[in-house]
């Protein structure tokens, strides 16, 4: 039997404007933090200020380590770590850490080399990714373009996206699994026109809450910042966007989900934005693979009396859909999907009256069994 567990920690460094807090932290493969701040610039941008020694076998290695070190340590890092096991062997261990930031500009201070690799002495300047959206805004002037800062961007830019669609991948990993609850009501008998007997068997597919709460969480905090749009033109009926504006939004990408805890009668709504489709698609693609709900009937005995393979694809489309003319992905969890299953039996009462449990679970549709 295989079983995977998701455990997901958010560590922030919570630094006050204006204010230096030296950390002296133990070495890491990748080099080491000598010191960090945060202080706001001019325009009223939060920097993070760090001094880092990193390491690499390759001069471009060493600089991409001391990157990385910089944004973690001074955005903080998401860590997921995953386990998988089959039958007591780890078959699987993998650890992301996924952190919401981008190095503004850096200065590298010394380099030595030796027989290992390099050691580089970097100062480094980050930001949140989420409001570096022209990234060649202040890295060229007329005429000139400072293509190592440009660089820098680019790179710990695209490495926060992709870590990102890495965390969203093992979300989507278990929703074949763990993404459902069905809820069995009580059976109820019927008959047809030839007086043979049909257990009918009433359901109800919802979403499971626990897991609508990670999908939402790891979606949040690989998000970008929604376009604002401040430029109207004004016309005879009122005021509207511009076109450019207009432009801008039919570029994004949204995330949006409704979700009801148990104990709670309303219902919590959240929103996320993406400036490209990737992580909807990393979704996408799990939620096309088809489901189905496998309902066994037992008799007193435990023994299979009758088995059904139901396909979930109308239950579940009603709970993620996605619209295309504003390009958003919908969840709907806390409000269900009814349907039921038939068996018939026939007139073999003698057969119902040893019937004596019903089990249900979700699994692939290519893997369920009658």
């Amino acid at each position: 039997m295989i079983m995977r567990w998701l455990a997901m920690m958010l560590a922030l460094v919570c630094l006050s404007a204006q204010a230096q807090v030296p950390m002296i932290l133990m070495p890491t493969p990748l080099g080491s933090i000598l010191t960090v701040y945060s202080y706001l610039s001019k325009e009223q941008k939060k920097i993070y200020y760090a001094k880092v020694t990193s390491h690499g076998t390759t001069f471009a290695e060493a600089k991409t380590n001391g990157f990385k070190l910089a944004v973690e340590k001074a955005i903080g890092p998401l860590i997921l770590s995953e386990a998988e096991s089959n039958n007591g062997r780890l078959t699987r261990d993998q650890i992301i850490s996924y952190s919401a930031g981008m190095v503004d500009k850096f200065e590298i201070t010394s380099q030595t080399q030796n027989s290992q690799g390099w050691t580089i002495v970097m100062e480094v300047w980050v930001t949140h990714s989420n409001i570096a959206a022209r990234l060649m805004s202040d890295s060229a002037t007329a005429g000139n373009i400072n293509g190592a800062e440009l660089g820098a961007r680019v790179q710990t830019l695209l490495d926060e996206r992709n870590t990102g669609d890495h965390v969203v991948e093992n979300i989507s990993r278990d929703y074949a699994t763990r993404a459902y609850d069905i809820e069995l009501k009580p059976a109820r008998v019927d008959f047809d026109n030839r007086r043979n007997v049909q257990i009918i068997v009433p359901f109800t597919v919802d979403m499971n809450y626990s897991y609508a709460v990670a999908l939402y969480e790891s979606m949040n905090i690989t998000a970008q910042a929604p376009v604002r749009c401040v430029n109207w033109e004004y016309v005879r009926n009122g005021a509207r966007e511009t076109r450019e504006c207009q432009t801008q939004r039919s570029g994004q990408y949204h995330f949006a989900i409704s979700m009801k805890p148990a104990d709670r009668w309303q219902f919590w709504n959240g929103r996320v934005t993406f400036d490209d489709p990737k992580k909807l698609q990393v979704f996408a693609r799990a939620v096309a693979a088809p489901l189905a709900l496998s309902l066994t009937i037992l008799d007193n005995a435990g023994q299979v009396v009758a088995r059904a393979c139901h396909d979930l694809a109308p239950y579940t489309g009603k709970i993620v859909t996605y619209y295309q003319h504003n390009n958003t992905l919908q969840i709907e969890q806390g409000r269900g999907v009814a349907g039921e299953i038939a068996f018939s039996f026939r007139q073999d009462h003698a057969q119902i009256s040893r019937l004596g449990a019903q089990q249900a679970r979700v699994m692939p549709l290519n893997q369920c069994r009658t």
